[in-house]
């Protein structure tokens, strides 16, 4: 596979180069100031710096019967100082089969220490973000096939609020940004 690659183009002189080197796995995160990068790759996460080819594995691809949440489900991201990832775990993607607590969100260091689950399970995890302090996350999933919820997590107290979101007809609720 010739892999992914990230490139700039310029309107004014029709110029293209390449910002993020050919890399099999999909660009899940930039971090803030353009120096880490966070890919989704058959392995697992992968932080790299930008421009390298090699990388640190934060989480793999399979842990506990559980993948990372896919694509189009919740998008890991690097937290806003650039010194954690967060992302989701979906035990449920290979049977299909309801579990109320199938979806985990998940804290883990740049460095790959100190990896955590955080706040309470769902069904099926849709979104998360970062508070723009790096404090708190936010994430939405389905609770049961009937009710969207909205959960706000403190990471330092574990302390969480929870938004319940009526949708009689299932439809998955996301979070964009903070």
């Amino acid at each position: 596979s010739l892999g992914l690659t990230f490139v700039a183009f310029d309107p004014a002189t029709g110029r293209v180069r390449e910002l993020l080197p050919r890399r099999a796995g999909a660009l899940h995160s930039l971090s803030a100031d353009g120096r880490r990068t966070l890919y989704r790759t058959p392995a697992g996460l992968l932080m790299a710096d930008a421009g390298q080819a090699g990388g640190l594995l934060l989480a793999p691809t399979d842990q506990d019967g559980a993948e990372l949440s896919r694509m189009n489900m919740m998008r890991s991201r690097i937290s806003p100082r650039g010194d954690q990832v967060l992302f989701g775990r979906q035990s449920n993607l290979r049977t299909g089969r309801y579990d109320p607590a199938a979806g985990t969100v998940w804290v883990v260091a740049s460095d790959g220490t100190g990896l955590r689950r955080v706040g309470t399970p769902v069904y099926i995890i849709t979104s998360a973000v970062w508070d723009p302090s790096g404090r708190f996350i936010a994430y939405a999933g389905m609770a049961d096939s009937t009710t969207s919820v909205l959960r706000v997590v403190e990471l330092a107290t574990g302390a969480e609020h929870e938004f319940r979101l009526p949708n009689p007809r299932a439809q998955m609720v996301g979070v964009t940004d903070w």
